[in-house]
C-alpha cells in the first residue's frame, strides 16, 4: 500500500466545511447545521419539496464544487476507513466505487453502515484537495505568475487556510497550539526540516547587544 495512504487525510465533513466557509463565509455553520438536521433526505428530494430553502442550494452547490475537484484533479484520493482499536481497516476508492456509496456517505454525514458487525465505515479525502480548492481564490500569498516549487505551496496552503478560518494569533498562540491548529490537519507527515522553519516563527527575539 502507498505511503501517501498512511496520513495526509481529512474527513469529508471538514472538507465540505472548507468549501462552504470558503463561498459562504460566516453562514458556514448555518448552512452545515441544516446539512446535520437533513441530510438523511436532503439527497432524495428536490428543490421544491423542502420549499426553495437556500441553505438547499448553498449546500448543494458545495457538493457540486467537491465532486468537480475529486473528478477533475486525479491526484485527490478518496479513502473508506473503518475504524478498529487494532487497527484502521483502510480502502482506496475508485471513481467507480464512490459515485456507487455517495448517496450513504452523503445522507450519513461522511459515514456509510457496513455488513456484520463492523463499524461503519467514514469517508476520508486526501488533503491535497485544499489546494486545488484554495488556486481559486483571491489574496494569494504569492502573486500571479510566480512559479512555486513544492515549499511555496505549502507556505501558500497555509497562508489560505489561516486566511479561510480568519485565524488570529494571541499571546496564549504557542507552537503546540498552531501546530495542532493548523499544521497538522495540512501536513501531518511534514518534514522536520521544514517543521523546524515554523519553529522559528515563535522562537524568542534576541536580546539587543550590549556591545
Amino acid at each position: 500500500m502507498r505511503d501517501r495512504i498512511v496520513g495526509d487525510k481529512l474527513t469529508f465533513t471538514d472538507v465540505l466545511r472548507f468549501i462552504l466557509y470558503h463561498f459562504f463565509g460566516p453562514l458556514e455553520s448555518e448552512v452545515y447545521a441544516y446539512y446535520e438536521k437533513y441530510c438523511p433526505m436532503l439527497f432524495k428530494v428536490e428543490a421544491n419539496l423542502v420549499e426553495s430553502n437556500p441553505y438547499y442550494f448553498k449546500l448543494q452547490g458545495a457538493i457540486r464544487c467537491f465532486e468537480f475537484l475529486y473528478l477533475i484533479y486525479e491526484e485527490i484520493v478518496l479513502f473508506d476507513i473503518i475504524p478498529l482499536q487494532s487497527g484502521d481497516q483502510v480502502k482506496v476508492l475508485s471513481r467507480v466505487d464512490f459515485f456507487e456509496h455517495r448517496p450513504e456517505f452523503y445522507e450519513n454525514e461522511g459515514r456509510r453502515r457496513n455488513s456484520g458487525n463492523l463499524p461503519m465505515s467514514i469517508l476520508y479525502v486526501s488533503s491535497n484537495i485544499l489546494e486545488y480548492l484554495y488556486r481559486g481564490m483571491d489574496g494569494s500569498f504569492f502573486p500571479r505568475g510566480f512559479l512555486a516549487n513544492d515549499f511555496a505551496e505549502q507556505i501558500e496552503t497555509i497562508y489560505l487556510r489561516l486566511k479561510t478560518l480568519n485565524y488570529l494569533f494571541t499571546e496564549e498562540t504557542t507552537v503546540k497550539v498552531f501546530f495542532r491548529d493548523i499544521l497538522e490537519p495540512l501536513y501531518p507527515e511534514m518534514s522536520l526540516n521544514d517543521q523546524n522553519f515554523f519553529w522559528r516563527l515563535f522562537k524568542p527575539k534576541d536580546p539587543p547587544s550590549l556591545d
